[in-house]
């Protein structure tokens, strides 16, 4: 017969082992959480408990009569705890340390350095003969490189011309400026010297201070007629002009009808004594509003002087103006 202590001891144990266990259980339950919550923040650092039960810490049940180990199951605990801190720290502070270094962007290319010295455009040639004739007390001319433009639009000793010197130092400008062959470009500032500023300080009663051009050097054909011969503007051979503008800021119209007849027949009669080539009102619609000179070469050195100086009807007159009968063709 078991002795009634015996019975109250085993009793008692058992209660004991059951304590401890339900330690245990509710120890394995938190560790469990934090390793969970450890794998969800890092899957590859923290591993699952190992769920064979051969590798969990033994307990052994006391013996009966004997204090239930907290004190060990505790210290298991906060060791594994402790372990599991470690880690989640460690994890912080590798997740605090690590940077991540963004992919160097695609940069424009840096611009190529620029060339120690930048041309305008080809060097001028020496100056010509001619170029040494356009002394500035003549005109203010200065050389341009050689043309070479698509087709036969070539030109050598080319010049800008800009404006004339009179004898008295005033200047006459050409606006705008015109890109002549020297030649052409001579000869025109010697006819306005000559010939178009006298004949404006002495018919029209004031000086003449800008040539209003209306084209110089131009690659095209005559006219502007597709598949005709080449003008002279495409060899910067020609030069067209509009009128004159005096000191006084009279502005003359060599086509106008209006303008001093007078002026304009002196200032046809010079041009077409200078240049091979004069076209205007009366030669075809494309020079009814501007003058048309140039040194087209010919045989037999022709000259065409196309030019009408039309004005208006007299007072009462019912008759259309006269036309002058002179020479189209001079030798």
């Amino acid at each position: 017969m078991i002795s009634r202590r015996g019975i109250l001891t085993v009793i008692s144990g058992l209660a004991t082992i059951t304590a401890i266990a339900a330690d245990i259980r509710e120890t394995r339950a938190g560790i469990d959480s934090q390793f969970s919550d450890l794998r969800c923040s890092n899957p590859n650092l923290v591993e699952s408990p190992p769920s064979d039960p051969r590798s969990r810490p033994l307990v052994r049940a006391a013996a009966p009569g004997a204090r239930a180990p907290r004190s060990r199951v505790r210290a298991q605990e906060q060791s594994i705890q402790g372990k599991a801190n470690s880690r989640t720290g460690s994890d912080k502070a590798q997740k605090t340390r690590t940077h991540v270094t963004p992919a160097p962007s695609a940069e424009a290319p840096a611009p190529p350095p620029a060339p120690a010295a930048e041309a305008a455009g080809a060097t001028p040639p020496p100056p010509s003969a001619c170029q040494a004739r356009l002394t500035p007390d003549i005109a203010l001319a200065h050389g341009l490189p050689s043309i070479t433009g698509p087709g036969s639009c070539n030109a050598e000793d080319v010049v800008r011309l800009e404006a004339v010197v009179l004898e008295d130092g005033e200047h006459v400008a050409l606006a705008p400026a015109a890109t002549l062959r020297c030649p052409m470009a001579e000869a025109v500032a010697r006819w306005i010297r000559e010939n178009v500023a006298p004949a404006a300080a002495t018919t029209l009663g004031s000086p003449a201070r800008t040539i209003a051009t209306a084209g110089s050097y131009e690659c095209r054909e005559r006219d502007r007629v597709p598949g005709a011969k080449l003008s002279e503007h495409s060899r910067a051979n020609a030069l067209d002009l509009r009128g004159l503008i005096l000191a006084d800021g009279t502005k003359v119209d060599l086509t106008d009808k209006a303008a001093s007849k007078e002026f304009r027949e002196v200032i046809r009669q010079s041009a077409c004594n200078t240049f091979r080539t004069v076209l205007g009102p009366g030669s075809d619609d494309w020079h009814a509003n501007n003058i048309h000179l140039d040194l087209i070469e010919r045989k037999g050195n022709y000259r065409i002087c196309q030019w009408d100086v039309l004005a208006l009807p007299e007072v009462g007159s019912t008759q259309s103006p006269e036309r002058p009968h002179g020479p189209e063709i001079a030798k």
